[in-house]
This record gives structure tokens, sequence and C-alpha cells, in this order.
């Protein structure tokens, strides 16, 4: 028998099972045929004689006047039925709705005892993030100020609207549900599509824009966004329905469902692409275009991420409702355990690994890892204390499985049906081998290359490093990728501008362009935050790195000590936040998991970008992002350029997340020479990141080798531009003397083993600055700044530690090559 009717019926009634919360709080005007079927759609409480949940009469409005929802006719049945069920796909929506929330939820929220449902707002998930063992400093926000929550707008590009404000009161909660309400109405009803994978993916997009900052729930914390409920809700259901498919025991006129919570009817998957940074980084310097491979590499990696996920679920008919998340060079699916899915996974499992041998001779590895579970796994809260809740505890398993799978890279085609070492599969084919005559590709060292011409010099290019220049050239210019995951190879990128995707009729449109997409698209369209954004010239060209070095020489800043024309290099993520996920909410059910990696792949991937591309409009900062995305990114620019921008980073980073003392951030900082290796200049950037994050608290940045908390920066950045300016009249070698001192001060052996006699540095400083630097009437405010720095005021001189800073950045400003 084909049930593909009821379960596509029940993914969409699923989907939208809560969408009446809109109207209703809106107070949209209900039809009169749809007041009168309150009493048998609405649960009856005979303690208060009123009907609960009545949120589901503006779901039967919305759904009623939807034209093409029709043609599923379980759908609308199985959404506004979920609180009072009466068939099997309504039994399965109000099954999957209340794993979705953790099993957490006790009352119907129109009886809350606090705010009203009407005025509470949507509270940011991040306000109530607790690390166990980590104590709040002094930076954290007067509790009293009011909740932190997200106003309710849809979400644009710049993703302004996901910084969340503190207030005590909401102001217009009525305008904005209407608004949202009538809009996402409009985009939902004017979907075409005949496909049904299709017809949901398109609305996922539309749902996200508009009930992103719509709490699905407003009692209790109400940090649940109704988009990542629905989704979470109707990816259960499709489990559900697909397990009891295949175990012979759907049956469509029974008024119940057969699951219960104790059957382990899911399949928790997690995929990672490993050797992503090598990948990336492996290009030689001082060759035409390395700015523009660079680009490209990059967003190759977030590509190869998104197609594996989505190549499986096309195997197995699926949409995405159950990709979780995809971020990092990672995703989590959440799959029916069936037969079929099993297969799908060894088949797409074996496909990635054939495609990375072939491809990348090994470089880019994929690992899978999955593992059945019951829905009780899926629980929010333990009742035994002190053990991780059952969900948490979960996601510990999966990660367990994706490290072990990790330790085995390529074992699909590295190893024959014995389990031995396959001798067959390398050594690679290798021209240059053969022929000695044929030159290198002098971009990656790895394949032959030929005669290219790029910026006005002729190079040897390979094939790839050829079309990685190419691609990296039109990015910025184009607007969106087609994808068809139907295709058993990974395909190269091929970016569209917006005017040439009318033609396309298959496939899945991925949007990373900055204005909105085209309604009237023959294909599915999803934004895909990728992270990018690279400066460009007039003619829209990528500025290359040597450019960016001296762009800022450009502006007429009226600042003479423009420095030495070096690149800088920032690598920063979050800190604790695999305890974050684990530990961090007492409360992780899977619908707050995917609320929360969703947000700060906002953060990263969505609001980043936009951020650098406004500041570099407004004529300040010329930022390349090299990746963004997940909780971490590598940005590259001028040194000086950089150094600001992290200081501007972390107050965006710290409104983000509410200010809360319990969620930080890291960075490390290096600067160069425009033609060192980016590998090793990312590589020193990541050595500096590892030493911020040493410390017991972490939430620091390491500049010149000095960690500095966040909470310093700001002065010790300003403290360093004016010695700069301090210091215009005075040498380099002043400055020089002053850092011997300061290492003199930090390490008294000498070589050889000997010891300094203790503070001769004070002697000798004391004398410099009556020799050297009190005879200049300029230096009065730098001598001020030397003796508070190294204490000679005091009774026992010390240094401040991040006197290195402000010595190197002096420097720095002062050299010109």
């Amino acid at each position: 028998m084909n049930y593909m009717t009821d379960r596509w019926s029940l993914v969409l009634g699923a989907l939208l099972h809560d969408v009446g919360k809109i109207g209703q709080r809106a107070k949209v005007p209900l039809s009169s045929e749809v007041r009168n079927v309150e009493h048998i759609i609405c649960p009856s409480r005979a303690e208060g004689g009123y009907y609960s949940h009545r949120h589901v009469l503006w779901t039967a409005e919305f759904l009623s006047n939807i034209s093409w929802l029709k043609r599923f006719s379980k759908a609308e049945h199985a959404a506004i039925y979920h609180h009072r069920s009466d068939d099997i796909l309504s039994s399965i929506v109000a099954k999957a709705d209340r794993l979705a929330s953790g099993m957490e939820r006790t009352q119907d929220e129109e009886g809350g005892a606090n705010k009203t449902f009407r005025e509470q707002r949507m509270r940011s998930i991040f306000s109530k993030v607790v690390v166990p063992g980590k104590m709040a400093s002094a930076t954290s926000v007067d509790p009293g100020g009011g909740e932190w929550t997200y106003p309710l707008r849809p979400l644009t590009f710049g993703c302004e609207e996901a910084f969340p404000t503190q207030s005590s009161e909401p102001t217009e909660t009525d305008k904005g549900y209407k608004n949202l309400w009538d809009k996402l109405f409009s985009e939902v009803n004017n979907i075409s599509f005949t496909r049904e994978r299709d017809i949901i993916n398109q609305l996922l997009t539309f749902l996200e824009i508009y009930t992103w900052c719509v709490p699905s729930y407003t009692q209790g914390d109400a940090d649940i966004s109704l988009y990542d409920h629905a989704k979470a809700t109707a990816a259960l259901a499709l489990c559900i329905f697909d397990f009891l498919v295949e175990k012979g025991t759907y049956a469509p006129s029974s008024r119940t469902v057969s699951w219960t919570e104790d059957d382990s009817a899911f399949l928790l998957v997690a995929g990672d692409f490993s050797g992503i940074q090598e990948y990336i980084f492996s290009i030689r310097m001082g060759v035409g275009g390395v700015a523009k491979r660079l680009r490209a590499r990059s967003f190759e990696v977030g590509y190869y991420t998104l197609w594996a996920a989505l190549r499986i679920l096309e195997e197995v008919d699926i949409p995405l409702t159950n990709l979780i998340m995809s971020a990092g060079g990672n995703f989590v699916l959440l799959l029916p355990n069936t037969q079929r899915v099993l297969g799908a996974l060894k088949r797409v499992e074996t496909e990635l690994a054939e495609w990375s041998v072939k491809e990348t001779h090994g470089r880019v590895q994929f690992a899978l890892a999955y593992f059945e579970h019951t829905g009780k796994d899926l629980y929010a809260t333990s009742n035994e204390e002190g053990k991780l809740p059952p969900f948490a505890d979960t996601m510990r398993r999966l990660k367990q499985k994706l490290s072990e799978a990790k330790a085995r890279p390529l074992a699909q085609v590295l190893l024959d049906g014995t389990g031995k070492w396959d001798a067959q599969i390398f050594p690679m084919d290798d021209p240059l081998a053969r022929e000695r005559d044929i030159a290198s590709c002098q971009s990656c060292m790895r394949r032959v290359g030929k005669p290219v011409e790029i910026d006005n010099e002729t190079i040897y290019l390979c094939e790839e490093c050829e079309h990685h220049a190419q691609l990296g050239r039109k990015l910025p210019k184009y607007d969106a990728i087609v994808i068809d995951p139907r295709q058993t190879k990974i395909g190269r990128l091929q970016p569209r501008r917006a005017e040439d995707l009318s033609e396309e009729t298959s496939g899945l449109c991925l949007w990373y362009g900055r204005k909105d997409f085209d309604r009237g698209l023959q294909i599915p369209c999803i934004i895909w935050r990728c992270g990018q954004f690279v400066p460009t010239d007039d003619e829209g060209e990528v500025l290359e790195f040597g450019e960016l070095a001296h762009r800022s020489d450009d502006k007429a800043s009226g600042d003479d000590n423009k420095g030495v024309p070096y690149i800088g290099c920032l690598k920063a993520d979050v800190d604790n936040l695999g305890l974050i996920f684990q530990r961090g909410l007492t409360d992780m059910s899977l619908s707050r998991m995917m609320t929360l990696s969703r947000m700060l792949e906002i953060f990263f991937a969505g609001w980043l970008p936009a951020f650098l591309e406004k500041r570099c409009t407004e004529g300040k900062e010329r930022i390349y992002i090299v990746y963004a995305g997940g909780d971490d990114s590598i940005l590259i620019g001028r040194w000086d350029e950089i150094l600001d921008i992290a200081h501007e980073l972390d107050k965006k980073f710290r409104e983000f997340v509410c200010q809360n003392p319990h969620i930080g951030w890291s960075a490390g900082f290096v600067l160069s020479q425009r033609k060192r290796p980016i590998l090793h200049l990312v590589s020193w950037a990541e050595e500096r990141l590892e030493k911020a994050k040493a410390g017991e608290s972490k939430n620091a940045i390491c500049v010149f080798d000095t960690v500095v908390p966040w909470q310093q920066y700001e002065n010790v950045l300003c403290e360093a531009k004016n010695l700069a300016k301090w210091s215009t009249h005075i040498g380099s070698v002043p400055l020089y003397r002053l850092l011997k001192y300061a290492r003199q001060a930090e390490d008294p052996v000498l070589l050889g083993g000997r010891v300094r006699a203790p503070f001769r540095w004070v002697m000798m400083l004391f004398y410099d600055l009556e020799r050297n630097w009190r005879p200049d009437p300029q230096a009065a405010e730098a001598i001020w700044w030397i003796e508070k720095q190294f204490g000679l005021n005091s009774g026992s001189p010390r240094v401040n530690p991040t006197v290195n800073i402000a010595l190197h950045y002096a420097l720095y400003k002062k050299r010109k090559v």
C-alpha cells in the first residue's frame, strides 16, 4: 500500500501545527466556520468551564485558506487536532510535539500566571546559559534591567534583528504579530511547486524568516522559537511514520498510534569533514590570485558539508526538516531507524570516501557516525541528580561515535573485504613522475599545471586551482548556487546571478546574495548563510592581501604613522562550547539545541559578513573573511585594522549573548609579511588562540604573544595608539630599549644561566629616561605612561604585562617596510 500521501500530509501538518499561535497573539478575527468547531478541536477544561489550547483555531483559519494545501487531504486535520487526537496522524503529531519540547510543557500557555501569552516576547536562549564551575564576572548585567528579548520582526540579510534588547515591558506586540501573520500567509499561499519536498523546503525558508522570533511556548523560559519547535516536530513525526510503515504497524484507519517512547524509532546521524584547514590553506603565497583561490576553497567547504547532508536526505526522500544543524564542516541529521536509511548511509559514506581519494587525494576526509535511540533519549531533564539529562547524554554519545569514526578515515575504500589495507588504492597516478618536463601547479604543487594568465601574470595552475581562481572572482558578483543532490558525486561549484535562475527547473537554490531572492523561481530557495565577505575594488574584483595591507594608506585619516604594510590574522571561537551544549542548560532539548546552534550560526555566518561589508562600504576596516560559521571565524586584513575590528566584534558578541559572563570567546592575533604562506599564518594564529584559552577564565585575546582579558583590551589598545602618537618624535631605538627592560623584568636569567642583579633594569630605565626622553618637550605624555607602566613611582617597580602590546604596536606603526 502506498502511504506517501499520508506521509507528506503528516510532515506539513506537523510543520504548521502551531502556526495559529501567531494569529491568536495578533488577535486576528476568526471566521464563523472556525469558531463553530471550537468544542470539537479544543480540549475542554471541566474544572474551569473553558476550552484550552485555542491556538488551534487560528491554525485552522490559516490552513483553510492555503489553496495548494487541499491536495494534502489529511494535513489540516493532523495539525488542528494534535491536542485532541482522533486519528493516527494527529496522534503522531501530538507525540512528536511533546518530544520536540523535551516533555517539559505542563500547562496551557493561555492559563499562565506571569505575563499573558500575548505580551511575552521570545527570550534569548543565551540569557539562561550557566556553565558549571564558572564564576560570574563583574561585567554581568543587572538582572533588574528586564528580560533579554527579540523584536517581532522578520529576519533580514544583515541579521540585526537577532540582537536581543533588555526591557521590562513589551510594546506593540499585537502589531508585530499581525505583521508576521500577514506576511507569512502571503508567502506560504504563493508557493507553487508540485514536488512535495520542494514545497516543504520552501516552506521552511519562510518559517525561519517570519517565526524565528516567535516563542513557541510563552510560559516558563519562552526561549525556543516557533521555527525550531515546528521543524523538530516535523522531523520527529516523519521518523515515527517511516518506522511504523517499515515495521508494518502503520494503520491509516486507527484512531491511535502503536509507537511508544521505548521504541527505537530514531537514528541520530553526525557527519564531519576533517582536513579542512590544510585543504583551504595549502596555497602558495606569491602566486597570483591567492585571495581569490582562498575565497573559493573556503566557500567549497561549506558547500561540501551541505551537499553531504542533502545527499543522504535525497536517498531516503526526506526534506530539510530533518537537518538538525549544519555548520563548521559538520552536520547532524535525525532520521528514521529503518533498513532503507541504514543502507543509504552506507552508500553515501562510500561515495564520499571515493570522492575524497580521487578528488582531494585523501586530504579532505568524511566521517559518518550514527546510532539508534528511543523517544525517552530525547527527554530534556533527568530524575537522577548529578546525571546528564537524557538528551544531553544522547548528544555526548553521538560525539563519541563520531570521534571513533574519524579515527578510521576512508576505511570504506582503503580496506578490502577482510578489513586489510587495499594496496591498489594508493599510490595515485602521478603524471609528474612519468614526465619530468611537465610543470607542476605553482599553487598546490600537487597536480600538473598549465600556463594561465591571472592579474596580468602568467603562472602554472592545475585545472582545480584555475577553477578556484575563476570561482573566487565570480562569487562576490553572483547570488546563488544551484545544488542537485540526486547526483552521486560532488560537482564543481557554478555560481549564478539572480536573473539566470529563472530557467532552472530542478535542484535546490542556495541563496547567498545580499538582496532578497525572487519568489517566482521554479525551484525552492533556501537562505544559505555561508559566512563569506571579501573586500573588492571599484570593478568588483577581489582585493589581494598585498592590496589590503596598503589599503589604509589611501584613507584620509590624517595619521602620519601609517606603519608597516603587514597583514594580520585573527582566529577566534566561543569558549567552552561543548560544555555549554552539554551542561550549560539544565533542560536541553532537541528544539533548544537547534535554537542555540542556529543563533550562533546567525552571528558568525550571517551577521558578521554583513557587518564587515557595512564597515568596508563606510570607508572603515577592509577585512577578508577566510571562514566564519558555527562558533568560530578566521579574519585577515591590515594588521592594525584587525586589532581595531577585534574590539568591535567583542562588543557586539557581548550584546548578542546578553552580556552573559558564562559565555565568552577567545581570539589569537598574528601579523606577517603578505607573502608568508597563509597556512603558516593561520597556524600561528591558532597557537595564540590556544594560549588565550589556556587561562582558567579564558575569554581573552592574545596579541603580540601577550594575553589580555577582553575587559581590558579596549584600554590596552587605546594606550598602544596613544604611545604611537606620543612617540612620534622619538626614534625606534628607545622603544626597543623599553622592550628589552620589560623582558629583563620578566626573565632575569642571562645566557649561560647567570642571573642579573635584581632591578638592574630599573636603574637602566631611569638613566634612559633622563638622557633620551626628558630632553624632548613633546615626550612628556610618553614619559608619564612609561613611569606608570613600569611602576617607577611605586615602592616596588613592576612591569605591566600589557606594556608588550603597546610597545610592539608603536614600533610597527613606526616601521615602513
